[in-house]
């Protein structure tokens, strides 16, 4: 039986085998670029050098600050929020006259 490796926290866990399965993972998923407009390929292009970029931000404690990906239309898992607010907002809408597309990418 092999011996468990004891971690106390998730950094603990994150090592360069699980930085390419994830990113190769995303790569599976089509994965879309973020706030940073980096899109998989453009990752991909450096990829050792940016899953190691990555990785040093996830375990430098207190250092990795995600960019707020949210947009003032969202709703879900936000503080304060809630779905009968997202509701409220769109019969709001509805009422002004305006029609809603449920796959526009940009925000209000």
């Amino acid at each position: 039986m092999a011996e468990k490796i004891k971690v106390h926290s998730l950094t603990g866990r994150i090592d360069d085998w699980l930085m390419r399965q994830s990113f190769l993972a995303v790569k599976r998923n089509r994965g879309a670029a973020g706030i940073d407009k980096v899109s998989i390929g453009m990752f991909q292009e450096n990829l050792d050098a940016d899953l190691a970029s990555l990785q040093r931000d996830l375990k430098t404690k207190g250092s990795f600050v995600p960019t707020p990906l949210f947009h003032d239309c969202s709703f879900g898992f936000r503080p304060k929020r809630s779905c009968h607010q997202a509701i409220e907002r769109l019969l709001s809408f509805h009422e002004e006259g305006e029609r809603i597309n449920p796959v526009a990418t940009t925000a209000r």
